[in-house]
């Protein structure tokens, strides 16, 4: 499972690679600005719905599977 630091940080990494701030970000996503801080500082633990607003732009997305080791008992 990811933590909310490590999301921040994917989110951040994403941005800045884009050449986005954060305020253009939130616009595209159609979040508060406070929002896309918070989740970048690792502060937040958005609802789903946010965070696929959030990724959205950034052309990432959201992937659910079980952990590791129950891959080869779904073989």
């Amino acid at each position: 499972m990811i933590g909310a630091a490590a999301i921040g940080r994917e989110v951040r990494r994403a941005r800045t690679a884009l050449g986005l701030t954060q305020s253009r970000l939130a616009a595209r996503a159609g979040v508060s600005l406070p929002t896309v801080q918070n989740v970048e500082a690792g502060r937040a633990n958005p609802a789903h719905g946010t965070l696929s607003r959030l990724l959205g732009p950034l052309g990432l997305s959201l992937e659910i599977r079980p952990p590791r080791a129950d891959w080869d008992a779904l073989a």
